[in-house]
């Protein structure tokens, strides 16, 4: 028999269950920096510029109710490093370090030495 019908058969045979080739196991999925920075965040230390953070998936962020707001860019994806900037004229950053759970930053504004410490709150949300 010609070797096409033996790789038709077995194409046939692995389609119908038959046959299980191994296949490597997929790793799970790798979350980008915002999607690990999505959520609510509670101030631990620092002033009270940031209580009530929520970032959204979509990477916009705002706190005290609306208040202060602007996006998340990623700094360093190896360093788990993202910067807050403002929409504000100003040109005020916080560039904010994630833990490799994602569970708490520390952070620091670039034109002064404040700093802060935030744990999250809640888990994503989707934004506007």
């Amino acid at each position: 028999p010609h070797p096409m019908i033996y790789a038709a058969l077995q194409e046939g045979l692995e389609h119908i269950g038959r046959i299980r080739t191994p296949r490597a196991s997929t790793p799970p999925p790798v979350l980008g920096l915002a999607e690990m920075a999505a959520g609510e965040w509670e101030t631990l230390s620092g002033d009270t510029s940031f209580q009530g953070l929520r970032i959204h998936l979509d990477g916009k962020f705002e706190c005290e109710h609306g208040r202060l707001s602007g996006m998340i860019t990623t700094v360093s994806a190896a360093d788990r490093k993202i910067s807050l900037k403002r929409k504000k004229r100003d040109n005020h950053e916080y560039i904010f370090e994630l833990d490799e759970d994602g569970l708490r930053m520390v952070g620091q504004c670039t034109k002064s030495s404040a700093s802060w410490v935030l744990t999250k709150a809640t888990g994503p949300s989707t934004g506007t």
